[in-house]
Order: structure tokens, then sequence, then C-alpha cells
């Protein structure tokens, strides 16, 4: 989470299914795990975001731009989101 602020948006979805799926098999020992894992993390990480959160914004923001200059199509469109799999192919 420190090296890479950005990558919680990709824990958050799986956690949010792995959460789920303990309240649907109620495993409450395992939720109460989650939960003081997941304040354990903010709280250590919350220190350097605070003080670096607009240089965080902006490189996130600045990640884009740099694949436009790069030749790489936009983000929006149908050829933005095959461009890695016509790579592959």
């Amino acid at each position: 989470m420190l090296a890479k602020p950005t990558g919680f948006i990709f824990i958050l979805i799986p956690g949010i299914w792995t959460l789920i799926t303990f309240v649907k098999n109620r495993k409450f020992i395992r939720i109460i795990q989650s939960g003081l894992s997941l304040i354990s993390a903010c709280s250590i990480c919350s220190c350097c975001y605070s003080v670096s959160w607009l240089t965080i914004i902006t490189s996130a923001l600045h990640a884009n731009s740099v694949g436009k200059r790069e030749g790489d199509p936009a983000v929006k469109t149908i050829a933005g989101w095959l461009f890695y799999l016509q790579l592959a192919l």
C-alpha cells in the first residue's frame, strides 16, 4: 500500500467479495480479523498518505497522460480496452 498507493483499488473488489463470503458462511471471527487488519493498515498508511496526498493524486492523473504521449489508444475507446489483448495475440 505504501509502495503503490493506487493499489488499494485492486484490493477493494476482492476484499468486498471475501467479506460477503464470510458473512454468508457465518465466519464472524474472520470478519473481526479482517476488520482489525484493515484498521492496522489504515493507521500505518494514513501517516504517509496525510503528508503526500497531493503527490499521490497528481501521479495517478499523470499516468494517463504518459500513455497518450506514447501513442496508446484512449481509455474510453474499445481499442483502449483491447490494446493489451491485441499485443498478446
